[in-house]
């Protein structure tokens, strides 16, 4: 038995080592947006979606964006961020649809 299959096992139990691995749990991972469009998000208190959606306006809600969040490659990151969570969640999709 291998010291990973301990550790299951004793993490687990022989019950949730099997589960685990017929069931093969499928992880999303968040990364980290940079800190200045974090902060000019939380300030305006929009979410990515309101500011992509908002594209070519230089406000959103009556807010006014200010210098950052409007430009083009600031918009581009923050839609590659996006696409990049929305994609992990391709194999869960097609798990589901099985």
């Amino acid at each position: 038995m291998s010291i990973l299959s301990r550790k299951r096992n004793a993490e687990f139990g022989v019950f949730g080592s099997c589960l685990k691995n017929k069931f093969k749990p499928l992880h999303v991972l968040i990364p980290n947006l940079h800190e200045l469009y974090t902060t000019e998000l939380e300030r305006l208190n929009l979410t990515i979606a309101e500011v992509l959606e908002a594209a070519g306006s230089d406000t959103i809600n009556g807010k006014t964006l200010g210098d950052i969040l409007p430009g083009i490659l600031e918009r581009a990151h923050l839609r590659r961020f996006q696409r990049n969570i929305y994609d992990q969640f391709e194999p869960v999709i097609k798990l589901l649809n099985v």
